[in-house]
């Protein structure tokens, strides 16, 4: 009897075993499938340099497009960017996804770039977005021993951020007369890399100045309205009435002096003004809010402006 029984629980246990072996892999639909995530596109770009003596429409046909073409995007950027204005020794970049055309990309200036694509009709489109830059926070320090320049440079900032900074303290101090040897500064600014390249440098966000002994602070400020400002620590806004000076001059050529020998008349007279040398098309700024009230040629004064900006001045 109880071999019986063993036998029975053999026969029994061999049935489950061959049906879970055979019974199920025979109408098997779990079946597990390696998925391949779709490959990422693939993005090409050609450069096309201005050269000198080129015009829109030669960059376009040397780019492979006809008159018609260069005429539509004319027009379609009427109102975001006048392509006839480009620039000798920037570059239209062609760029392509996965061998298809996408976009065709012109730098504007060191923040923004035209980009001109197609709609789903194959109509140029032309918009307008901000230069993508990889942006970190940098602090830098340096000392004063002949120039601003040479300091700011020395300290690793570039010619546009050292042209900030004296931007932030240009109410307070006068970068060409005041300056002397041992004055020191601090910057946070933003270093910004574009393409794993350098670009230019971005906004200054906080900077210290000492001049002559006179400790000057500054921290960028942006309100919700967008309003952008810089003020000391104790909150006060840099911005004063009047400038320290009206433009980004090189050097002055000759001061404030009650006997000053004229070059050209050739002898001594009162000079109750100061002539500030600087590059042809430098922009002539007022140094402080006004009214004009004349602008003409005044003989010896040349080409002349005068701002009435309150009851005194």
């Amino acid at each position: 009897m109880k071999r019986t029984l063993f036998v029975f629980i053999i026969i029994i246990a061999s049935g489950i075993a061959f049906w879970r072996f055979h019974g199920t892999s025979e109408g098997a639909s779990d079946v597990v499938e390696d998925v391949l995530p779709e490959p990422l596109p693939v993005y090409t770009a050609k450069s096309f340099m201005i050269e000198e003596g080129d015009t829109f429409a030669a960059v376009m046909e040397r780019m492979g497009y006809t008159y018609e073409d260069m005429q539509a995007v004319l027009d379609a950027g009427e109102d975001i960017y006048d392509f006839t204005q480009i620039v000798l020794g920037k570059t239209f970049v062609i760029r392509k996804k996965d061998g298809v055309f996408d976009a065709i990309v012109y730098d504007i200036n060191s923040e923004e770039q035209a980009l001109i694509t197609k709609d789903s009709d194959g109509n140029f489109v032309v918009t307008k977005q901000d230069i993508p830059y990889d942006v970190t926070e940098k602090e830098v320090h340096g000392a004063i021993e002949s120039s601003l320049f040479l300091a700011g440079n020395e300290a690793g900032l570039d010619d546009r951020a050292v042209l900030a900074l004296a931007d932030v303290f240009t109410w307070e101090i006068d970068f060409a007369t005041v300056i002397q040897p041992g004055d020191s500064f601090s910057v946070i600014y933003e270093d910004r890399i574009r393409d794993g390249k350098p670009g230019p440098s971005g906004k200054i966000l906080a900077a210290r100045f000492v001049n002559q002994g006179k400790e000057h602070t500054a921290l960028r400020f942006e309100d919700p309205e967008g309003g952008i400002g810089y003020y000391t620590k104790e909150g006060e806004s840099l911005q004063k009435p009047f400038l320290k000076a009206p433009l980004k001059y090189s050097r002055i050529s000759s001061g404030y002096s009650n006997a000053r020998f004229h070059p050209v008349i050739g002898r001594t007279t009162t000079h109750l003004a100061i002539d500030y040398a600087a590059p042809i098309g430098t922009p002539i700024l007022a140094t402080g809010d006004g009214t004009v009230i004349r602008a003409s040629w005044n003989g010896g004064y040349g080409n002349f402006i005068a701002i009435r900006h309150n009851d005194t001045w």
